[in-house]
């Protein structure tokens, strides 16, 4: 008898696990559907080698990209004081190819904005690489009326995408590398007159247009205006 009810037991175990696999397998069929799209031979998800939650994007052995949810990586928090939830994609050589607002919890609908005006928003990040810059009423279209909304989806993605890339190896980590030092052989001490005098050191009236022609030519010369789309 106590074999009986073990082996009942035990078959109901069994019918949970086979159930709890069904279950599974239809979420992960459901998400890979999802970045299909993207990913058009995208067969399975696995977890990649992060420390941070990020599920690589495979076909057979091949890595096709990368998928994660950015509430889990940078959970920056908007205009509500909670953080937008937004599922990214990209490719392994770290180009955006997917944005989309999850979960948010943005006041935007009270002043007139449609949902689809910050979907919009978020897809206009794709193209972009994790090493750009790019910068709202310059490169990315404003919405009016969510201004902080906006300005806080734009660095949730990027940051997000800078710090998953970073952990894949795909960008190298700029925090990690050794503080700048003084060159010896170019520093020389100087008081303030000395400077002041010299011209090191002086005040200057500029311009925004004065202080960008500055920087043409250099590397800094699209900083500020992030890389432009292609």
């Amino acid at each position: 008898m106590k074999f009986m009810v073990y082996t009942g037991r035990f078959s109901k175990l069994m019918i949970c696990m086979i159930w709890l696999s069904c279950c599974l397998s239809l979420a992960q069929a459901a998400e890979v559907n999802r970045i299909k799209p993207y990913f058009p031979t995208a067969e399975w998800l696995i977890d990649a080698d992060s420390e941070l939650a990020v599920q690589a994007i495979m076909s057979g052995d091949e890595v096709l990209g990368y998928v994660f949810e950015t509430i889990d990586i940078t959970p920056i928090p908007a205009y509500s004081g909670k953080p937008i939830n937004l599922l990214v994609a990209m490719t392994p050589d770290g180009k955006i190819v997917l944005a989309e607002v999850l979960t948010h919890s943005e006041p935007i609908m009270l002043v007139g904005i449609p949902e689809s005006k910050l979907q919009d928003f978020a897809a206009s990040h794709t193209d972009f690489s994790v090493n750009d810059n790019p910068k709202i009423g310059d490169n990315l279209d404003a919405i009016s009326g969510a201004t902080v909304t906006v300005i806080v989806v734009t660095e949730t993605i990027m940051r997000a995408a800078r710090k998953v890339a970073v952990s894949l190896g795909i960008i190298e980590d700029i925090s990690a590398l050794p503080p700048a030092t003084v060159k010896a052989d170019v520093f020389s001490p100087a008081d303030w007159q000395t400077l002041t005098g010299d011209g090191s050191i002086r005040r200057l009236h500029l311009n925004h247009g004065q202080g960008d022609q500055a920087f043409v030519g250099t590397p800094a010369e699209t900083f500020l205006r992030g890389t432009p789309k292609p």
